[in-house]
């Protein structure tokens, strides 16, 4: 069940990780495309998870459990700033709710939010985090009970996703993610459960609410009953422009709204030579700040392989900083063995606090930063990505005019 994997890939592995003894931590929101993670990808991703001390899938250590009851009054939340956490009544449920998903205890998580709610009604911060937990409780019921006793939680899941819809408008990309995902969960549901129209229903739901996972959409076993259908074959077929011109304008968008911030390295690889930002100038570049100990920076590799492989002759080029724990040399030699049984091909230095520093309330691992050809910071995305979305901001990229070009055009 791949598709419904997705909750613990928002919470753990999408969100990304932080590294023991550091004060950073991972950001806590589910990631911006919602990526469907498979159970083969979270099993690569968690072999070698006890094999250093660093690891750290959730981004922090466990908070200290505090007690379940909700507030003994209602008690109004103080407006948080953007990007900043809740605070009040809302911070504590959440504290709760989060101290309870890192111990395995999602039921227990979706009561404490539950009883959170209904002493903060109007709280969104709180109603996001329900239908989150709702999902991780699915989930959980689906791999120790089975599809019959998790399908009702599913079910639930979708419908606090049309409450989020109809309370809270405009989402904003996060919660959108959620509410597609929480749709198209119901779908794999229902149309496993051979209740096809109401899957097809689903599944509009999801697009509309933004779901853009065309391979998923075409692979995904759970909805093989469905695809045998007339109807579906209909409705795949007039979705391909929707969702092209929503996912072109989505990221426009989120181009267009990132606000740049300088940025800069000079750092020695694995075989001492030293590397800066300027040697890549007149290049797209991926920079990757990710440890050999992170399990999301692992799964983004062979997409980083494969991004380099394909458009490198475009002018593409990735490096990776490292931030791994030892002496110089004992690091230089990990991440070298590390880099030749994982076939990497690009470039990877060794970081330093004040390169780390350089990066804007930076979160957690991995952080992607994507550099145009003039040097310049154009997006940062938090956790791990799947190669689509990897993909799709290169190419925009690298279709912009070079910087020298744009000029030549201008005279």
């Amino acid at each position: 069940m791949r598709n419904w994997l997705w909750f613990v890939a928002s919470l753990a592995l999408l969100a990304g990780c932080g590294k023991s003894g550091d004060t950073t931590v991972a950001s806590g929101g589910g990631g911006p495309t919602a990526a469907n993670t498979s159970t083969s990808d979270l099993a690569a991703a968690n072999a070698t998870d006890g094999q250093s001390d660093n690891a750290n899938s959730a981004g922090a250590a466990a908070p200290d459990a505090a007690p379940d009851a909700a507030p003994s009054a209602p008690a109004t939340d103080t407006p948080a700033a953007d990007g900043m956490p809740p605070t009040g009544a809302a911070a504590d449920v959440l504290k709760q709710a989060l101290a309870h998903y890192e111990a395995g205890e999602l039921t227990e998580a979706v009561a404490a939010v539950q009883r959170g709610l209904q002493a903060n009604p109007d709280s969104r911060e709180l109603s996001i985090m329900l239908a989150k937990v709702q999902q991780g409780a699915a989930i959980q019921t689906l791999q120790t009970s089975g599809e019959k006793a998790a399908g009702p939680l599913f079910l639930a899941g979708a419908a606090l996703a049309r409450q989020l819809q109809q309370k809270y408008q405009p989402l904003d990309a996060d919660e959108g993610a959620l509410v597609a995902q929480s749709f198209y969960n119901g779908a794999c549901f229902m149309a496993k459960d051979n209740k096809l129209a109401e899957a097809q229903a689903y599944l509009a739901e999801a697009v509309d609410a933004g779901f853009d996972d065309l391979n998923l959409l075409d692979s995904d076993a759970d909805l093989n009953p469905l695809r045998e259908q007339p109807a579906f074959k209909t409705w795949r077929e007039s979705i391909n422009a929707t969702i092209a011109a929503s996912k072109a304008k989505k990221l426009e968008q989120k181009l267009a709204a990132f606000e740049p911030f300088p940025f800069d390295f000079e750092l020695p690889d694995v075989d001492d030579k030293p590397r800066k930002l300027a040697d890549y100038r007149g290049k797209v570049l991926i920079v990757d700040i990710w440890g050999t100990w992170c399990p999301p920076c692992r799964m983004e590799i062979p997409h980083f392989i494969e991004l380099q492989k394909k458009y490198s002759k475009q002018g593409f080029d990735v490096v990776g900083i490292n931030y791994e724990d030892g002496s110089p040399e004992d690091v230089k030699k990990l991440i070298k063995d590390f880099m030749k049984e994982n076939g990497m091909t690009y470039t990877c230095v060794v970081g330093d606090d004040a390169t780390r520093d350089r990066v804007p309330n930076f979160e957690g691992f991995p952080t992607t930063l994507f550099i145009d050809r003039s040097g310049k910071v154009r997006l940062k995305e938090v956790g791990y990505k799947p190669l689509a979305e990897l993909e799709a901001i290169v190419t925009a990229l690298i279709a912009e005019k070079a910087p020298e070009a744009a000029a030549d055009g201008a005279q």
